[in-house]
């Protein structure tokens, strides 16, 4: 386990901790696991805090989260060969944190689509994210999967096991929705297909009955010419001529 370590917020340099989520004075994370977390960050406060974490491990080389936390930037930065380095270093003396095995799968992705990745990066990412569902079977491991099989193995006539839509199925069980579906695409740095989207998406609400219909306005004369008797009348004159 980590020893708590001291240190500045990269968000606003109050002094905080490794033990705490978030900061009190800028509610910003400390030490981040997955990219949902600073991915709306703009790209110079993103670089406060990549370097930050930078300096922070060239002190505490072996403290696992703030390498992790290191490696999730460089991920965020689309700098994925940076990111597995880290990943690879500390992967085996942490190998029951399923953020790690999820994110190192993100990066063989590369921020491309499964159908432009290599197979060896396809089978890479699917080892990571199964060694990660092993540990927290989740939404998002299974909607990762399902993604991938979708995009790599169904486009390209592969059979795999279990199918894209088996993994569909384990997503929606484990809660999956539209909000799971943006983070994982935020995460990946791609849009989903439409095959696995509509699934997510909320129905589209039936008209509201029309309440403006026309009606027969009525004066109060009950000798109105629209009442039938009246309508009558004048129908058998015009007969009779």
């Amino acid at each position: 386990m980590d020893k708590v370590i001291a240190l500045n917020c990269p968000g606003c340099n109050q002094p905080v901790s490794t033990d705490q989520v978030k900061c009190r004075l800028c509610k910003r994370p400390i030490v981040v696991q997955r990219t949902s977390e600073i991915q709306s960050m703009p790209a110079v406060e993103m670089s406060k805090y990549m370097n930050a974490y930078k300096s922070i491990v060239a002190d505490n080389p072996a403290h696992i989260g703030l390498n992790g936390a290191l490696a999730v930037c460089y991920i965020n930065m689309k700098m994925y060969d940076k990111a597995l380095d880290v990943f690879n270093k500390i992967m085996d003396d942490n190998v029951d944190n399923p953020d790690i095995f999820f994110n190192t799968a993100v990066c063989h992705l590369r921020g491309k689509k499964p159908f432009q990745c290599q197979r060896s990066d396809i089978d890479a990412a699917i080892k990571y994210v199964n060694a990660a569902n092993s540990l927290q079977p989740n939404a998002m491991n299974h909607l990762l999967l399902s993604y991938i099989k979708q995009d790599y193995f169904e486009r390209k006539y592969l059979q795999v096991s279990p199918s894209w839509r088996d993994e569909l199925e384990a997503a929606e069980s484990y809660g999956a929705n539209e909000d799971t579906v943006k983070e994982l695409c935020a995460a990946l740095n791609v849009q989903m297909p439409r095959e696995i989207t509509k699934r997510f998406e909320a129905p589209t609400p039936l008209p509201e009955p029309n309440s403006d219909v026309s009606m027969p306005m009525s004066n109060g004369n009950s000798d109105n010419a629209s009442s039938p008797s009246i309508l009558s009348s004048l129908f058998g004159k015009l007969k009779r001529r």
